[in-house]
């Protein structure tokens, strides 16, 4: 009888459960409170329903909503891959007779499973609960617009977290280069327009730097979605990003070594790099401030003094030496 190897394994599933199965339960928890129950417990308020008819399901309990979105999959991703930077499991988990790619893509799939799960349940509560609502909150289209949005922002997020897991070896690092990949295109367009106001003359950088925090960021783009229309094109890059991040960190897992656990940078190509890009950045920072009214006073002259210190203590004094070490 031929031996058949299948995608699934019930021990690897029956583990993830037991370690991640709480993120589930505690956002299920949350949007119950965040929607169903202050729905219901607000139907009597004649103003608070005149004010939240509008169909637009993330003005309510948005405080709770968008603060599950933004920090449960990050968290999730970190301890769903948590293994990979600690030695023992590490050895443990691959010298198990399963590939790579069949592990990976177990806790990938276990992840988005937790993510969607809780949403969807929440989804057809607000689906059954319609037609008890005194008036009418919103329809079957908003709900099925807002349960798509919040997949794709929490699939998002829980792919450019297990991303950026790849590439490190500690957990806190991992939770840091999380939220930095999803600010640092933002933040470096912002430090080269503020730059640019100093260098052309009527330059409208106030008009770049509102548009890019809104378009650049996703976290400020969702929380925009509690005021204004969701439009498709957001969800098409939401969608492309996240398919995207999964192919290179499938790619980056399979080249990681088991020996780098616990190391800031497990890629040593990547490692001089990363003191190029804090150069640069330190040094766009303390530019920024010395050109500013700010400088002229005591708290500008200080973090001045603050950036030069930073950039003196990590500038790679000399790089060959830096590369051959690592």
């Amino acid at each position: 009888m031929p031996l058949k190897t299948f995608l699934f394994n019930r021990g690897i599933f029956t583990q993830i459960v037991r370690n991640v199965g709480w993120a589930s339960l505690i956002y299920f928890i949350g949007l119950l409170f965040a929607l169903p129950i202050h729905i219901f417990m607000m139907s009597e308020n004649k103003d608070w329903l005149m004010h939240h008819q509008t169909g637009r399901i993330f003005d309510i309990g948005s405080v709770i909503q968008f603060s599950l979105m933004f920090t449960l999959p990050i968290l999730l991703a970190i301890f769903l891959f948590r293994y990979m930077q600690v030695k023992l499991s590490a050895d443990y988990m691959h010298s198990l007779p399963i590939k790579r790619e069949v592990l990976f893509l177990q806790h990938t799939v276990v992840g988005m499973i937790i993510l969607i799960v809780p949403v969807a349940v929440i989804a057809v509560c607000l689906i059954m609960m319609k037609p008890f609502l005194p008036i009418s909150l919103y329809s079957f289209k908003h709900v099925a617009i807002w349960f798509v949005s919040t997949v794709s922002m929490n699939l998002l997020l829980f792919s450019g977290a297990v991303f950026v897991g790849m590439l490190t070896g500690m957990s806190i690092l991992q939770g840091m280069f999380a939220y930095i990949l999803f600010f640092f295109p933002a933040g470096i367009f912002i430090l080269l327009i503020f730059n640019l106001k100093y260098f052309l003359y009527g330059f409208a950088y106030e008009y770049y730097l509102s548009s890019s925090l809104n378009e650049i960021v996703p976290f400020i783009q969702a929380l925009n979605w509690s005021t204004k229309q969701i439009q498709p094109l957001e969800i098409l890059i939401y969608t492309v990003l996240t398919f995207m991040f999964y192919g290179l960190s499938i790619w980056l897992y399979k080249k990681r070594h088991i020996e780098m656990a616990t190391d800031a940078i497990v890629f040593r190509p990547l490692r001089p790099s990363i003191y190029i890009r804090f150069h640069v950045l330190c040094h766009a920072c303390r530019w920024s401030i010395f050109w500013t009214d700010a400088a002229k006073d005591e708290l500008g002259d200080f973090w001045i003094r603050i950036f030069i210190i930073i950039w003196l203590h990590h500038r790679p004094h000399d790089f060959s030496k830096n590369v051959a070490c690592i």
